[in-house]
C-alpha cells in the first residue's frame, strides 16, 4: 500500500469517526426527549437472545425464529421512529450523513465474493490529489471507459487488419498492462507514430489506474522532464527533489519524447542516469513519441535506447493510421 493511499484511508477514517460521533450526540440528545421508548439497538438484542435460546429449546425452527425476529425488529423501528417524529424529530436526521452511501466514508467496499476492496471514491481521491501535484499532467476523461476503438476507421488496409482492430489490440494490451501492474509481462512501454492515433491518451489511462490503486505515478512531457534534469544538473533544490521523485516512481510516463529541446553534454547524460536507475530498480516507464526507435537511437544515442528497450522487459509498439485530429474533430485521443 503506498503512503498516498494510506494517508487518504487515514483521512477517510478520520471524518467517518467524526459524522458518526455527531450522529451519535444528536441521537442521544433526541432521546432524552423521549419517555418510556427504548430504542432498537437496546431491544434488538435482547429479542436476538430469546430466539435463539427458542432455537435451541426446540420451540421453533431456525427459519421460524429468523421471521420472527425480522418481524418484531420492524415493529421495535416503527415504534421508535414514530415517537421521534412525534417529538418533531425527523429520525433521517440522527443518521450520518456519508459523502459515499456505497461505503459509508469507509473507503472499503464489500464483494458478493466476500472480497474486501478499496471503493471507487478512493480511487477518485488518490487521481485528484495526485493530479495536483506539477509532476502529474493527465487530461480529464482519459480512462479506458472513454477509451473507443470506433473512432477507428474498420475497414483493414495494406496490412491486411483495420485501425480500429488495431486499436482495441491496444487498449487490451494497455489495460492489461495495468490490472496487473507491478507484476506485468514487461516493464517499459513505448507507444510511437504519429500524432493523432491515440498513443498519450492510452498510456495516459494506465497512469490514471495506477494511481486509483495507490501507485505512485509521474506523468510529464518531455520538456517538463528535461526542465527539471536541466535544473537537478544545475543543484536547483525544488528541481533535485523533483529528479528523486521521478527517478522512485512505481510509474514513470513521458510523452511526446524527442519534442524538446536537447543539450547533449546534460540531458543526454542525465536521461541515461535517470533511465539507468528506473532499470536498476525495477520501475514501470512508459513513453509516447513520434520517432521511430532507429530515430531515438539517432537522438539519444545506443546506452539510452538499450535502457528504454531492455531485452525480455520492454516493448515497442508502432501505431500507424488515420489522424483522428483531421478525421474525427471534437473526439481526438491524441
Amino acid at each position: 500500500m503506498s503512503e498516498l493511499l494510506k494517508e487518504v484511508l487515514a483521512e477517510y477514517a478520520r471524518a467517518h469517526d467524526e459524522k458518526q460521533r455527531r450522529a451519535d450526540e444528536a441521537r442521544e440528545r433526541a432521546e432524552a426527549l423521549l419517555s418510556g421508548v427504548r430504542a432498537p439497538y437496546e431491544v434488538i438484542p435482547s429479542l436476538a437472545q430469546k430466539h435463539l435460546a427458542d432455537v435451541a429449546g426446540g420451540a421453533e425452527t431456525s427459519e421460524e425464529a429468523k421471521a420472527a425476529l425480522e418481524k418484531e425488529i420492524a415493529a421495535v423501528r416503527a415504534d421508535y421512529d414514530r415517537a421521534l417524529r412525534e417529538a418533531g424529530i425527523d429520525p433521517s436526521d440522527l443518521e450520518p450523513i456519508w459523502d459515499c452511501p456505497l461505503c459509508r466514508d469507509t473507503g472499503y467496499t464489500d464483494l458478493p465474493d466476500g472480497r474486501r476492496v478499496v471503493c471507487d471514491c478512493v480511487r477518485e481521491a488518490l487521481v485528484r490529489r495526485s493530479c495536483r501535484s506539477a509532476l502529474i499532467t493527465l487530461r480529464e476523461g482519459s480512462c479506458f471507459e472513454n477509451f473507443d476503438p470506433g473512432l477507428f476507421s474498420g475497414s483493414p488496409d495494406e496490412r491486411g487488419t483495420s485501425p480500429r482492430e488495431r486499436a482495441e489490440a491496444l487498449r487490451d494490451l494497455c489495460s492489461d498492462f495495468a490490472e496487473h501492474f507491478p507484476d506485468t509481462k514487461f516493464r517499459n512501454l513505448l507507444l510511437l507514430g504519429p500524432s493523432g492515433l491515440g498513443k498519450t491518451f492510452a498510456l495516459e489511462c494506465i497512469a490514471r489506474r495506477v494511481l486509483e490503486r495507490g501507485g505512485s505515478v509521474c506523468a510529464l512531457t518531455a520538456y517538463k522532464l528535461s526542465s527539471i534534469m536541466q535544473g537537478a544538473y544545475f543543484s536547483n533544490e525544488e528541481s533535485i527533489r523533483d529528479r528523486e521523485a521521478v527517478e522512485n516512481a512505481d510509474l514513470l510516463f513521458i510523452d511526446d519524447l524527442g519534442s524538446e529541446p536537447l543539450r547533449r553534454n546534460i540531458d543526454l547524460e542525465s536521461l541515461f542516469s535517470l533511465f539507468n536507475e528506473r532499470q536498476i530498480r525495477n520501475r514501470h516507464t512508459l513513453i509516447a513519441s513520434n520517432l521511430t526507435l532507429e530515430e531515438i537511437r539517432g537522438r539519444y544515442g545506443e546506452r539510452i535506447l538499450s535502457r528504454l528497450m531492455e531485452k525480455d522487459v520492454s516493448r515497442a509498439i508502432r501505431l500507424t493510421g488515420d489522424n483522428l485530429w483531421v478525421t474525427k474533430p471534437g473526439k481526438e485521443q491524441s
